[in-house]
């Protein structure tokens, strides 16, 4: 299909233009397509350019300007075509609907040119807050069981059925599933923990990035984690200092090897905030144009020691991320790789050419099931898992870490087991004879007792108490802190 005609199914409700993510159960979308898209790994001597891409999402369906059924603000409509593709492909839809043409002029003051997209028109929606970095937002659960019953040594994701999810991106206790009652059991007594913890550091006039930093390490010992969104930013990685290796037309595929991600952290919200609100540094319809840069080999840490590729804490602290300077820009700058220096537009072209066929292509396949979507792909590269793949040894692995760290703890009171009884005889039936001096009704008390503080000890232990979400609209991430790096693998 070409982009006029996808966009002629979109119309008419053929093909849905919204994220798979938000939708489909993520454990159906991963199988089969590999890891073909890599973490950008944290080591030395980065010097290079990230063309973080952008999205169009409108809260409604856009040919007809109102809310429906399939587009509105739990699923807006959000292709994963580049933004100037869609905006022309909404552009050649006026054509032929008079109505959504007045529509669209009447909602973002403006009149539309003819033919392609044009930066002014993009600045509309941007204006109107329709313009978003693209973020992949997984909804998973974080499992640490330190090997036991066949489980990794280390942490692992898992991720969820996010339809399944309630408005708060978590779960109505009464139905949910077992890895949420876990949660809930152990983060009940590790919540006792942290405060009691925290009010020590605090009589000591401890400073609030130790008391954070202890608070988080008390809840890290849990072994199940409540669901929470994971986001990571995909984009286009260049050396600056090197001319982009050219795409052959019709191998659009190869786009991939120069695709990377990254956690979303709060490494990239200055950069981002920044494009987000001054023209000077969105002069792309496509791209948001980032410089990553970490220490070289040669630069010395605090300690005097220079950093190596094993310094990947130290070398996340030291990096920057930032609007590429105007002179190496992708619009009026050039790439100069010792030998000549060349215009970006130039050098870039074959990219853009190639972005905009395997965006196309993706957008394709999002009307088969079984089609090799960007969304999938990056799904499969994350290396998360289903969390169905962890319920077979989920609950004995459960039992030997309660058993071996919290049986014998003071945290584990008669009120925990009590209020968690249900999930406290499901790790181990045997379990069942503590509780024989309590009644139904008793049991019942206290598990509503336990219930009743759930939200906050959902944000306590996932770190979003007191968090703003401002940010998070405006970049139209799912609400929730910011995502702790994981190193583990660069």
């Amino acid at each position: 299909m070409d982009l006029q005609e996808i966009f002629k199914k979109m119309n008419s409700g053929e093909v849905a233009a919204h994220s798979e993510l938000g939708t489909r159960d993520e454990s159906k979308q991963t199988r089969n397509f590999g890891t073909r898209i890599n973490k950008m790994k944290t080591v030395t001597g980065i010097n290079a350019r990230a063309m973080v891409m952008k999205d169009v999402v409108i809260p409604f369906n856009p040919f007809t300007g109102k809310s429906d059924d399939t587009y509105n603000k739990k699923t807006p409509f959000r292709p994963i075509l580049l933004v100037s593709q869609v905006l022309s492909g909404l552009k050649t839809a006026m054509n032929d609907n008079p109505e959504m043409k007045a529509f669209w002029e009447k909602e973002l003051g403006i009149t539309f040119s003819d033919g392609e997209a044009t930066m002014e028109e993009y600045a509309a929606f941007k204006g109107m807050g329709y313009i978003k970095p693209r973020v992949m937002s997984y909804y998973t659960v974080a499992m640490n069981f330190n090997g036991a019953h066949g489980f990794p040594e280390f942490k692992v994701k898992y991720t969820v059925d996010p339809t399944e999810l309630n408005e708060q991106g978590s779960y109505e206790y009464q139905t949910a599933p077992v890895w949420h009652k876990a949660a809930a059991f152990f983060n009940t007594m590790l919540k006792a923990e942290a405060d009691e913890t925290v009010q020590a550091l605090e009589s000591n006039a401890s400073n609030k990035e130790a008391v954070q930093m202890a608070r988080r390490a008390v809840f890290q010992k849990s072994p199940v984690g409540f669901v929470a969104p994971t986001n990571l930013i995909p984009f286009l990685f260049f050396p600056l200092n090197a001319l982009p290796k050219p795409i052959e037309e019709g191998h659009h595929q190869e786009l991939e090897a120069v695709m990377r991600f990254y956690s979303f952290t709060d490494k990239w919200m200055t950069a981002l905030k920044e494009a987000m609100k001054d023209p000077v540094y969105d002069e792309d319809m496509d791209f948001f144009d980032f410089t990553i840069k970490t220490p070289s080999s040669q630069d010395q840490m605090s300690n005097g020691k220079v950093y190596t590729d094993e310094d990947a804490n130290a070398l996340y602290q030291a990096m920057t991320i930032s609007n590429t300077d105007g002179r190496l820009s992708l619009h009026g700058g050039v790439t100069n790789d010792g030998s000549k220096s060349v215009k970006n537009e130039e050098c870039y072209a074959s990219i853009y050419t190639a972005a905009r066929a395997y965006f196309l292509a993706s957008q394709e396949a999002s009307a088969t099931e079984d089609g090799e979507t960007f969304e999938k792909i990056m799904a499969a590269s994350s290396r998360f898992r289903p969390i169905s793949q962890a319920m077979a040894n989920f609950l004995p692995a459960c039992n030997d870490v309660f058993t071996g760290s919290f049986a014998s703890s003071k945290y584990f009171t008669a009120e925990v087991k009590r209020g968690h009884s249900e999930f406290y005889t499901l790790m181990n039936p045997k379990n069942a004879m503590c509780l024989a001096d309590a009644d139904e009704d008793e049991l019942e008390a206290a598990a509503n007792a336990q219930r009743q503080g759930l939200s906050d000890l959902i944000a306590d232990a996932n770190g979003t108490a007191g968090v703003q979400t401002a940010d998070s609209d405006v970049l139209g991430v799912q609400p929730g802190a910011l995502e702790e790096l994981d190193l583990a693998d660069g």
